[in-house]
C-alpha cells in the first residue's frame, strides 16, 4: 500500500521545515495506530523480515505492507480508517492543518511477486487516486499499466510536438456585462497531433507538468499569445486584454519575470494588455515569494488574475496582500447557480469580496441566458463561456473584434 500526502511542501513553504517534520511525525503515529503489529510500515523486502519497522519512502510518501491477509475486507477497513485518521485536523505549532492523501494498493502475488514491481504497482494505483481528486484510494489493475504506457507515449510525442510546432492557440472571448462588448480573451493551447487530430489539454497538460515540458510549452504559449494580440492591434481590430495561463511550475521559475518581459518586447504588445492567470494553489505555496514575483510583474505593467477562484484555500487576509486585478469565478459554481442556493451564495460572496478589494470579476463557464442574467443582477464584471462563444482559432475570432460590436 502506497500513501501520498500532498500537504508537506505547502507546510514547509509557509510554516517552515521544522513544522513539516512535526507533520510527518504525526502522520507516522496515526498510520501506526491504524495497522496491526504484524504489519510493516516503511521499506520492506520479500520474504518478510519481522525486524523491519517504520520509515518513509520519499518526502511525501509512505508505504505499508499488510501481512497474512485472508480477506479483502480487512484491507478496505484499514484503508477507510487511514483516510479517516489522516483527514482529522493536525495541530502544528498552534495551527490546525488539514491534509489530503491518496492511496494505492497492490496485492502479492496477483499483482507482482517481487518488491520493486509490487511497489511500482501500488504507486501507479496511488497516482490514479491522485488524478481522481485525492482523499481516495485505488486498487491496482493491469489496465493502469496500459494507461501508464500510453502516458509515456504521450510524453514522447509531446517532446516531438514542441520541436515540430504542432501546438496551436485558441481564444475564448470575455465580455463586459455592463456594455456587452468584448474586453478580453483567454489563450488556450491545443495540440494538433498528426495521428489523433486536435487533442484536448485534458489529455496532455498533466503529462507536460510532470515531465517539466510545461516550461517550454508555457513559454511558447506566452510568446504566441502576445504576438497574436499585437497583430490584431496592428490590423485595426478592437484592442483587448490577452489572458495567458501560468502553471505552478512556471510561477516557480526564477526567471519568470524576465521571460514575460522578453515576450512583451519581442511582440510589441503593451504590458497593460497582458493578463497572467495564476491558480490559488500556485500563489499560496510561498507567500513572501508570491508577493515579490507579483510585485515585479505589476511594476512591468502586467495584469494578474486568480483563475478558478473558490476551489482552493485563499483567505481574505492573504488576498489583500497580493497585487491582483481579477478574480475568475470557477465554472463549478456557475453550472448549477440557478438551482443551487449554496453555489449562488458563494458566487455572491466572491463578487462582494472582489468589489471590496477593488478587483474585477469574471464568471467562467456561463452557458445559459439565465446564468448571464443572474451574473448581471449580481453585478459581476465580465462573463466567459459557451453562451458567448467556444474557444476559436485566431482567424475565426476576428468578426468578434470589430469595433462597437455588442455580444450580449
Amino acid at each position: 500500500m502506497s500513501i501520498f500526502q500532498g500537504t508537506l511542501k505547502r507546510i514547509n513553504d509557509t510554516l517552515g521545515h521544522s513544522a513539516g517534520d512535526e507533520l510527518l511525525k504525526e502522520i507516522a503515529v496515526r498510520l501506526e495506530d491504524c495497522i496491526r503489529s504484524s504489519d510493516i510500515f516503511g521499506k520492506f523486502v520479500l520474504p518478510i523480515d519481522p525486524k523491519l519497522s517504520m520509515s518513509r519512502l520519499t518526502g511525501d510518501e509512505f508505504s505499508i505492507l499488510l501481512t497474512d491477509l485472508s480477506e479483502e475486507e480487512y484491507t478496505i477497513r484499514v484503508i477507510q480508517r487511514i483516510l479517516e485518521m489522516l483527514q482529522a485536523p493536525i495541530n502544528i505549532n498552534g495551527q490546525e492543518i488539514i491534509i489530503s492523501c491518496s492511496m494505492g494498493i497492490s496485492v502479492f502475488p496477483g499483482d507482482a511477486e517481487e518488491v520493486d514491481p509490487l511497489l511500482k504497482s501500488a504507486n501507479m494505483a496511488m497516482f490514479h487516486a491522485k488524478e481522481s481528486g485525492g482523499n481516495t484510494w485505488r486498487f491496482f489493475s493491469h489496465e493502469m499499466n496500459d494507461r501508464a504506457v500510453e502516458r509515456m507515449n504521450i510524453e514522447i510525442d509531446l517532446q516531438k510536438a514542441l520541436e515540430r510546432e504542432e501546438f496551436v492557440l485558441m481564444y475564448q472571448p470575455q465580455v463586459e456585462l455592463g456594455t456587452g462588448k468584448l474586453v478580453g480573451l483567454e489563450a488556450l493551447v491545443r495540440w494538433q497531433h498528426p495521428k489523433l487530430g486536435l487533442v484536448s489539454p485534458f489529455t496532455f497538460i498533466s503529462v507536460a507538468e510532470e515531465s517539466a515540458l510545461i516550461l517550454p510549452l508555457g513559454e511558447w504559449v506566452l510568446n504566441e499569445a502576445c504576438r497574436q494580440a499585437y497583430a490584431w492591434r496592428q490590423a485595426g481590430l478592437t484592442p483587448v486584454r490577452m489572458g495567458v495561463n501560468v502553471s505552478s511550475h512556471q510561477f516557480r521559475q526564477e526567471d519568470l519575470v524576465s521571460i514575460v518581459q522578453e515576450a512583451l518586447q519581442k511582440s510589441g504588445l503593451p504590458p497593460s494588455f497582458l493578463e497572467l492567470e495564476v491558480t490559488e494553489s500556485s500563489i499560496m505555496q510561498d507567500i513572501d515569494k508570491t508577493i515579490n514575483v507579483l510585485g515585479q510583474l505589476k511594476e512591468i505593467g502586467v495584469k494578474i488574475s486568480v483563475d478558478d477562484f473558490g476551489t482552493g484555500y485563499s483567505s481574505l487576509n492573504y488576498l489583500k496582500r497580493f497585487p491582483l486585478d481579477t478574480l475568475k469565478i470557477d465554472r463549478s459554481f456557475i453550472t448549477d447557480i440557478i438551482s443551487n442556493s449554496n453555489d449562488a451564495a458563494i458566487v455572491t460572496a466572491i463578487i462582494a469580496m472582489a468589489e471590496s478589494l477593488g478587483l474585477r470579476t469574471i464568471a467562467e463557464g456561463v452557458e445559459t441566458q439565465e446564468q448571464l442574467q443572474y451574473m448581471r443582477q449580481k453585478m459581476c464584471g465580465e462573463i466567459q463561456g459557451f453562451l458567448i462563444s467556444k474557444p476559436l482559432k485566431a482567424d475565426e475570432l476576428e468578426h468578434f473584434m470589430k469595433p462597437g460590436l455588442q455580444l450580449c
